[in-house]
């Protein structure tokens, strides 16, 4: 009986690992497939507990260090010193997010030889037409979701974040928003080479 239950939660473990070590997004109304880039990481961290001895400790024993001097608030960029394979990048990934002092981690993805993007807890969506914010409201609040602001001079376009959310990273969460079918667009605000990029649906 234990070998079965063993074997059901190596076989769960593997299926995360293989959903995960590919997702995608939403692009017109297409999937778009992404595949996770394993070399970088961002974390959502204090910014003392960056600094301190205990996060370098931490960084050593996980292999990791800091991305130079990029960040942005507090977003951190981490560089692995040597490439995981998934079930490593995947446990690695779960330490993090058990760290009390790291509240956010999120995914890279690659794009053949160019340079890997980054997520971050922004993202954007349309709306369909502006009476929709009521709608908006209601399914942040149900998500725990912040609507960050109303973009300048496009009324029907917002920035939200995923802090304190369940949404794991932007890609999740402009899934879930655009699986509603309440919305016109979204966009999970890849970020390249540490700026946030809107990739307009128009």
């Amino acid at each position: 009986m234990n070998k079965k239950i063993n074997l059901l939660g190596l076989l769960f473990f593997l299926s995360f690992l293989s959903l995960h070590a590919q997702m995608s997004y939403y692009y017109r109304g297409e999937k778009i497939q992404l595949t996770i880039n394993r070399n970088y990481i961002h974390i959502i961290a204090d910014n003392e507990f960056i600094k301190s001895s205990s996060a370098n400790e931490l960084f050593q024993r996980l292999n990791l260090e800091l991305d130079g001097s990029k960040s942005v608030q507090d977003l951190v960029k981490l560089r692995l010193n040597s490439k995981p394979d998934m079930l490593e990048y995947s446990k690695l990934v779960e330490l993090l997010k058990q760290n009390e002092q790291i509240k956010h981690v999120f995914p890279f993805f690659g794009r053949g030889d160019a340079t890997p993007i980054g997520t971050s807890d922004i993202f954007y969506v349309k709306l369909k037409e502006v009476r929709d914010t009521m709608l908006l409201r209601m399914i942040v609040q149900e998500q725990n979701v912040k609507i960050v602001e109303q973009i300048p001079y496009m009324p029907l376009w917002h920035i939200l974040s995923i802090r304190n959310s369940t949404l794991s990273n932007s890609v999740d969460a402009t899934n879930y928003f655009y699986e509603t079918g309440h919305f016109e667009a979204v966009d999970p605000a890849f970020m390249f080479h540490f700026r946030t990029s809107l990739l307009f649906f128009l």
